[in-house]
């Protein structure tokens, strides 16, 4: 499934935890052509990018709701990859997100509507009426 998702996917970078200590696991890995690479034990800092992304998760999200089921925690943290993805500003990024926006200019009737995300932990802000182009 991860392959389809994401076909350019060739390493996975991991650490020591026992989640990843199966033989079945490698066999699969080999199969789809994504090669392991093993980080130094206690070396958090030679994984950063992952380290950076569960620590946001936690402190933007999971420290806030309380998770009652599996299916419970794969729709929260889905939504919260939608809202990080989409509409999160990322100082990084210029306060842009990662997969970009749109320019909109909001016309002269046009009303800011905010919408909640994860029960009204985090808000998005959009004009209910915009014309779409590029500034002059």
């Amino acid at each position: 499934e991860a392959k389809e998702l994401c076909p350019d996917f060739e390493i996975l970078i991991r650490d020591n935890d026992m989640l990843f200590s199966g033989r079945k696991i490698f066999e699969g890995l080999r199969d789809l052509g994504i090669d392991s690479v093993v980080t130094p034990p206690a070396s958090p800092w030679c994984n950063g990018i992952m380290e950076r992304w569960f620590g946001s998760l936690r402190r933007e999200c999971l420290n806030h709701i309380p998770i009652l089921s599996l299916n419970h925690a794969q729709y929260t943290v889905g939504e919260y990859v939608n809202y990080y993805n989409f509409w999160r500003p990322h100082l990084a990024l210029n306060k842009d997100s990662p997969c970009g926006r749109v320019t909109t200019f909001p016309s002269p009737t046009s009303k800011i509507i905010k919408r909640q995300v994860l029960g009204g932990l985090h808000h998005i802000y959009f004009h209910s009426e915009v014309q779409y182009g590029i500034s002059a």
